[in-house]
């Protein structure tokens, strides 16, 4: 008589994973080793980065004792600059949303240069941030690698300005030291209302009232410096309720 109630059980977890699995949209993901096209890419002028000034593809070797293993990355270049990926389509935020995250590997080359990540309306980048001249929806992170209230969450509305997290002296985006990887996971959480950011795994920094239902969400904004801030593994999600 067991054995039936353990084979029921196993269906209805593994049914339940399957109906979790299909809750997941994947709206961006690329790893810069796997022979990807920057087709839709465009800079603030409306160029494709790579046959720009503004940034390139850039290769390396991951182990020096291994020259022919080689890591792929996007490294944006240029004061206050931003260049947008396309997403796989728009997205819209609405009543079936629970969450929306953007997941990336960050590095800055100097220690006064800003990194920023930014899911926007906008299909195309604007100078100096998206939410600059009040023509798009969307949310995002920036911000130093050291502990500074510049260091931000923000969200953003057409015809309003943006909102921006309260100021605090100990969120940083990023750990001191260049030439760093670190793991960024941007949150909004469209049933509470949350935007999180965390560190390495680590929750640093929450922003609460946010709201961005009836949002199309069209690309994936990153910022730039001088001598560049490297992008690597993008991926953006969203997550749905089921249909019942």
């Amino acid at each position: 008589m067991k054995r039936p109630l353990v084979c029921l059980c196993l269906c209805i977890v593994w049914a339940g994973f399957v109906r979790a699995e299909d809750g997941v949209k994947t709206l961006l993901h690329i790893d810069f080793n796997a022979g990807i096209s920057l087709d839709g890419w465009q800079d603030i002028r409306q160029n494709a980065p790579p046959q720009s000034r503004f940034g390139a593809l850039t290769f390396e070797s991951e182990d020096e004792t291994k020259g022919s293993e080689r890591h792929g990355y996007f490294s944006a270049m240029d004061p206050s600059f931003g260049v947008t990926a396309p997403l796989n389509e728009p997205y819209e935020v609405n009543e079936r949303t629970v969450r929306v995250e953007v997941r990336a590997k960050v590095r800055c080359n100097g220690e006064a240069h800003t990194a920023g990540l930014d899911l926007s309306s906008r299909q195309y980048p604007d100078f100096p941030f998206q939410y600059s001249h009040k023509l798009a929806s969307g949310f995002g992170v920036q911000g130093y690698q050291h502990r500074t209230t510049a260091n931000r969450l923000y969200v953003y509305h057409p015809g309003e300005e943006a909102v921006l997290s309260p100021s605090s002296s100990a969120f940083a985006p990023m750990e001191s030291g260049r030439h760093r990887w670190h793991d960024w996971r941007l949150v909004y959480d469209h049933v509470n209302h949350q935007l999180t950011f965390y560190l390495d795994g680590r929750e640093v920094h929450q922003m609460e009232h946010v709201a961005l239902g009836g949002t199309v969400l069209q690309t994936l904004w990153m910022m730039g410096a001088p001598i560049g801030i490297d992008y690597d593994h993008l991926v953006v999600e969203a997550v749905e309720k089921q249909i019942k």
